[in-house]
């Protein structure tokens, strides 16, 4: 059964999924202390779970015409970083067009029938960005 894990890249906090049989679901968000550093946290958490695929948001606007911005060029250093760090597991951009409204209505939702969660909306947005990629290509 192939692992998955799904990533919310953001400049502050970086949300994380996991998944398997097309099912996703939010794990963490961790604080982004840099290139390196956020790397070997993504390095860890694949051995620790065995994971065979990466799915990072790409953060697309909805105008496809306009220029990239920083935050693009960023998530693109980003996964390049990842390509090197582990050369034998396949990375995937994704859409993540309003994943994270998506995610706070998630959690918004939770804590209104009374769930008591610590996750971040980042880790629901990695939900969301995970699940969208299994629906779509019916991982």
């Amino acid at each position: 059964m192939k692992k998955f894990l799904g990533l919310d890249y953001g400049t502050t906090l970086i949300g994380v999924a996991s998944g398997s049989s097309g099912i996703a679901f939010p794990r963490e968000s961790f604080q982004n202390k840099g290139l390196q550093a956020d790397v070997q946290h993504v390095c860890d958490l694949v051995e620790e779970l065995g994971v065979n695929k990466i799915v990072v948001g790409h953060p697309l606007r909805q105008l496809e015409d306009l220029p990239e911005n920083q935050v693009m060029a960023k998530v693109k250093k980003f996964v390049g970083a990842l390509e090197v760090a582990l050369p034998d597991l396949e990375i995937v951009l994704f859409d993540e067009r309003f994943s994270t409204f998506e995610g706070e209505e998630l959690m918004r939702d939770l804590r209104e029938k009374g769930a008591d969660t610590e996750l971040s909306d980042d880790a629901f947005a990695a939900q969301v960005i995970l699940q969208r990629f299994f629906d779509k290509e019916g991982a």
